[in-house]
């Protein structure tokens, strides 16, 4: 996108572009994260393959994506208003 473009664009728009980027980045990256809060609460200690083949035999794919709705509630809106302001003092620079 050319430098015209970029200035042009409302905050609306720099909004909606930020909450995709962020939901994107939420969806790609949320299993590792589920993966690393239940190695974090495991009574013992627990070997991240096994874990792994453990949640999909169990809980199938959908237990990689547990608790992502709530997630995102708090993510998308979050990197939206970054994305706006990193946008605003860049322009300002």
């Amino acid at each position: 996108m050319s430098k015209e473009n970029n200035l042009n664009m409302s905050v609306p728009v720099k909004l909606m572009y930020g909450g995709v980027a962020g939901a994107v980045a939420q969806t790609i990256t949320y299993p590792l994260d589920v993966i690393r809060r239940r190695m974090q609460t495991a009574i013992d200690s627990v070997n991240m393959l096994t874990l792994v083949k453990t949640i999909y035999k169990k809980e199938g794919l959908s237990g990689f994506y547990r608790g992502i709705l709530p997630n995102y509630l708090k993510v998308v809106p979050a990197i939206a208003v970054s994305f706006v302001t990193f946008e605003a003092v860049r322009g300002l620079l």
